[in-house]
């Protein structure tokens, strides 16, 4: 750590962390993981709160700050030991989603918070199967800025907050010196974006029309805005719903997956895509296709060598696509699936970098992200995904004093009507809806999922 009133200039933002701090400073894109935690005995605050500060100390990101050098925003570190660390009362759904609009000390840090619940009205449920040893259960949520972690890093740290909050419950030391993990990866991503840059760069005419979609999106509006019923007088804001589906189904619908040669988030996707068309044809609108635009987020650890692949940050980027859905859907749904997997292919040689050379050459270089994020905008896709896969191969600790029953992933986005956050954890399908309120209704935000629910059971 930098030492007290002295600056420890690590690097200068990559076009991706400088582009979510702009997000943030708007309400938009802070995360919030919200665990579920099961323990032997009632969990006590102090030991909540020491496992905390042992975290901030060995996890490189949680020690970030964000400072301005030279007209450029750079990645330093923290000079002193701060932890953002509450005890409150109430429901897990609102404390979720206040945090969703916390407003953190860019500057001097910390950029994340957690809050425990002690007398929750509302607990999340856990795995039934680890109710008898571990009976207690409580909600902690997990804030942080963007700009420091991205999904992939969050799960991580969750990992690594298990693991130390075990050994303070059985009282070991802890060696604080050894971190857990690297923060690494800006000067590999940035010789990955430098390079596709001087590829736009041999197609002039193409390079401009991709800017200027970048900077006034899409020509038409996303089909599904066209059929949202009005909501006027309504601040912008995102709430979120949730479904967790049993092992069975699960199981079912990931052998499906296998069976077609896709991934599980190819099959959401089409999923998800096929809910949307349903949700417009029921609405009203008549088609023989229907044009989904969407944008997927995409971890850029994917493009970097193997032996990075652990690393921490925020590595992400987003593939932008529209892909067609065919009103007679349900003759062969798992053929439709198999087209969004191969388009995603297609997307994931290219596309994805190609997106942080736009939007470095759109704002980065003017600095003009918190002014394009400043004012609302119109929608620019009908929907965003996020997945983090199998959280079951990440979240590892088994511990015999406290245990992870359920996570929740919630991103705020007031601009754009849905945002879809997926992962499997301890055999369930585990999926969230984030929905702004000035755009949806929970009634319909509700009808949707019930329709996502509905279509998945009818394809396993």
């Amino acid at each position: 750590m930098a030492s007290k009133g002295e600056t420890r200039w690590l690097h200068p933002a990559t076009a991706m962390q400088a582009m979510l701090e702009g997000a943030n400073h708007n309400n938009l894109f802070l995360n919030v993981y919200t665990l579920t935690l099961c323990s032997a005995a009632p969990l006590q605050h102090h030991h909540v709160r020491q496992a905390l500060l042992h975290l901030f100390r060995k996890v490189p990101t949680l020690r970030l700050c964000l400072k301005r050098r030279d007209g450029l925003l750079w990645m330093c570190e923290m000079d002193h030991e701060e932890i953002d660390f509450q005890v409150v009362e109430g429901d897990s759904n609102q404390v979720t989603e206040d945090l969703g609009t916390y407003k953190y000390n860019v500057s001097e840090g910390p950029l994340w918070c957690a809050r425990l619940l002690s007398k929750e009205k509302n607990p999340m449920n856990p795995r039934t199967d680890i109710e008898s040893a571990f009976p207690y259960t409580c909600s902690l949520a997990l804030g942080n800025h963007h700009a420091i972690a991205d999904g992939t890093t969050n799960t991580f740290t969750i990992e690594f907050f298990l693991q130390i909050l075990n050994d303070v419950i059985a009282g070991k030391n802890i060696d604080d010196s050894k971190q857990m993990a690297e923060y690494k990866g800006a000067k590999e991503l940035d010789d990955l974006i430098n390079a596709q840059d001087k590829e736009l760069e041999k197609d002039p005419a193409r390079l401009e029309v991709l800017l200027k979609e970048i900077k006034e999106g899409p020509q038409e509006q996303p089909l599904l805005c066209r059929v949202l019923p009005p909501i006027y007088g309504v601040p912008y804001k995102s709430r979120f719903l949730e479904t967790v589906f049993d092992t069975d189904t699960t199981k079912r619908f990931i052998t499906k997956c296998k069976e077609n040669g896709i991934t599980v988030n190819s099959g959401v996707v089409a999923l998800l895509n096929v809910t949307l068309m349903e949700y417009m044809r029921e609405a009203g609108l008549k088609r023989e296709e229907y044009p989904i635009q969407a944008a997927h987020a995409v971890n850029m650890r994917r493009y970097l060598p193997k032996e990075m692949s652990n690393i921490i940050g925020a590595h992400i980027t987003l593939l932008v696509n529209t892909l067609m859905v065919p009103a007679n859907w349900q003759d062969s749904f798992w053929n439709y699936a198999k087209q969004v997997h191969k388009e995603f292919l297609k997307g994931l040689v290219s596309d994805t970098v190609e997106y942080l050379c736009l939007i470095r050459r759109a704002y980065y270089y003017n600095d003009s992200f918190q002014e394009a994020f400043s004012k609302p905008s119109p929608p620019s896709w009908d929907h965003i995904t996020a997945t983090m896969g199998n959280l079951d191969t990440r979240i590892i600790t088994e511990g015999n004093h406290v245990r992870l029953g359920h996570l929740l992933r919630f991103s705020a986005n007031a601009f754009d009507p849905l945002m879809h956050m997926y992962h499997t954890f301890r055999g369930r399908l585990c999926f969230s809806v984030t929905y702004s309120v000035n755009l949806l209704s929970e009634e319909t935000a509700q009808k949707m999922i019930d329709l996502f629910v509905k279509i998945l059971n009818s394809q396993v």
